[in-house]
This record gives C-alpha cells, sequence and structure tokens, in this order.
C-alpha cells in the first residue's frame, strides 16, 4: 500500500505541476497601452494570473506599446506595474506607439522618448540567458522608414545587435528573440500588405544563421503564425487593450521535445452595472 501511495503522490504532483523535466515554460503580454482604465484592469489581471500560475517560468515578457504616444507622461505608473510582475525575471521590449514619432518635430520626440525609455526602462537590446534557454530582446523600429532616425540618435543596429546575441549562446540552448513588430507581410481590411521592414532579409538571414528558435511579437493587435522560407517561425500574441474589440489575452509558452507551443490565456472585462 505504501508503495502505490508513493506511485500516486509522484504521478499527482507531475500532474499538478503541469510540469516535467525536459519542459519549460515562460510568458509573454504585449500592446497594454496604459491610459484607459480598462486597460489597466485588464493589465493588473493578466499580471496577477501569471503570478499565480501553477507552474515555474523561466521569464516573462512585455513585447511593447507598454502606452499610447504617451509614455512619458505615465512613466511612473507603468514602471510600477512593472515591478508587480514576481513570476519570473520581465524582458521588455519598446513599440511604435512608446518611442513615438507624433507631432511637429518627430526626430526630436523619437529623441525624447529614447531618454525616457533607457533612462527608467532599459536598453533597447537585451540578453537573457537562464538555465534553459537564451531570450534576446531587440528593437527594430529602426529597420521601419519612419523612425530611421532611431539608428542615427542611438547608433543602435538591431541586426548587428542580434546577430552578436545569438553568437553568444554558446551551448546552443534554445533562442527566442523578442520584438514589438512581426517582421513579415500584414493582412488585414481584406488587403495584402506587404512587409515595411528595411534590410529584411538580412535581418531573416541573421535570424536563421544564428540558430534562433522562434521570433516572438505583437504589435497586429490579433493572434497569427508565420513562416518563409529562412525557416524562422514568428508567434504573435494578442493584446491587452480592446481596440477593435479585441478581448484581452497574454499567452503562456511551453517549449517540449523541442518544439514551440502555447496557451492563450482571455481576460473577462468586469461586468457592467446595471440599474432596474
Amino acid at each position: 500500500m505504501r508503495k502505490q501511495f508513493s506511485a500516486l503522490a509522484i504521478i499527482f504532483f507531475q500532474f499538478a505541476s503541469f510540469a516535467t523535466p525536459d519542459e519549460f515554460w515562460f510568458a509573454q503580454i504585449t500592446d497594454t497601452h496604459f491610459g484607459r482604465t480598462l486597460h489597466h484592469q485588464r493589465f493588473t489581471n493578466a499580471i496577477e494570473r501569471i503570478n499565480n500560475l501553477p507552474f515555474n517560468l523561466d521569464v516573462v515578457a512585455h513585447t511593447g506599446d507598454f502606452a499610447s504616444d504617451n509614455m512619458e507622461r505615465n512613466i511612473v505608473a507603468i514602471t510600477n506595474l512593472f515591478a508587480t510582475i514576481t513570476a519570473a525575471p520581465l524582458i521588455v521590449v519598446p513599440g511604435n506607439h512608446d518611442i513615438s514619432n507624433r507631432g511637429a518635430d518627430p526626430k526630436k520626440r523619437i529623441t525624447d522618448c529614447l531618454e525616457v525609455y533607457q533612462k527608467h526602462i532599459g536598453e533597447l537590446g537585451t540578453v537573457t540567458e537562464t538555465e534553459n534557454a537564451f531570450y534576446i530582446t531587440v528593437c527594430t523600429e529602426g529597420l521601419y522608414p519612419e523612425f530611421a532616425d532611431i539608428g542615427e540618435i542611438t547608433g543602435f543596429d538591431p541586426v548587428t545587435f542580434t546577430r552578436e546575441a545569438l553568437a553568444k549562446n554558446t551551448a546552443g540552448k534554445p533562442a527566442f528573440v523578442f520584438t514589438h513588430r512581426p517582421d513579415g507581410d500584414d493582412f488585414y481590411n481584406d488587403t495584402h500588405h506587404p512587409a515595411r521592414m528595411t534590410r529584411r532579409d538580412e535581418w531573416r538571414k541573421t535570424l536563421a544563421d544564428g540558430g534562433a528558435t522562434a521570433l516572438i511579437a505583437g504589435h497586429f493587435h490579433r493572434e497569427e503564425y508565420q513562416n518563409d522560407a529562412y525557416g524562422v517561425p514568428v508567434y504573435v500574441c494578442g493584446p491587452i487593450a480592446n481596440y477593435w474589440g479585441r478581448q484581452g489575452s497574454f499567452r503562456v509558452f511551453y517549449f517540449r521535445d523541442n518544439k514551440l507551443s502555447y496557451h492563450t490565456v482571455y481576460i473577462e472585462d468586469p461586468r457592467e452595472e446595471t440599474r432596474d
């Protein structure tokens, strides 16, 4: 009887933890667009649930658009929310609405946003290595025509950074690259929109040659999966923000048997009060 109990205990423990020794998990949240009450409620709900997942996470990634062209006005509130993510180390990459070019002087606006971001949040590219994997965040906004000034202002080249970062993965661990924008074609309003990234072939070849396992992004405000001739898949996560009537969600990825999969976790909004 004791042996049977022990065997059952082991099975229960493995089921309860949802993890086996050959797999690991990480979470992604994106496009929180801080500034609206509903977005704040969704973001805090997502954080609470991520902090209480029934398994350990390697990292939690936020793939940009923390706010909507007003990050500098909300930076304290945003970083305070970031600090409440305790499930795992937080890695972040800014979005096109964080390093905004809106206004009469786009270059000055970009400069000001970059200063706020680097002072309060971090660098445009980071490398985080865990026991399980290699995680790279890289701001690729400078590879889009409207943000070409980023490279001139900062000297940051996303392609060079990513190439050098992937080369540091000498142990050959799974390597995940996080950006804000997916780099491929887009399709919306029943129309095909070709990829707008400059140096895209060089960028994709850098990912493939460097052994990147996947590119993980947000920006589209919908879920999507892309692949191309270079063979590095792009996983696009749905947003927290409710633009276009989107339900808030975040993702929990798991890597098992050398394959990346994910679950989408949806957030229910607070019910509106009704009066008889």
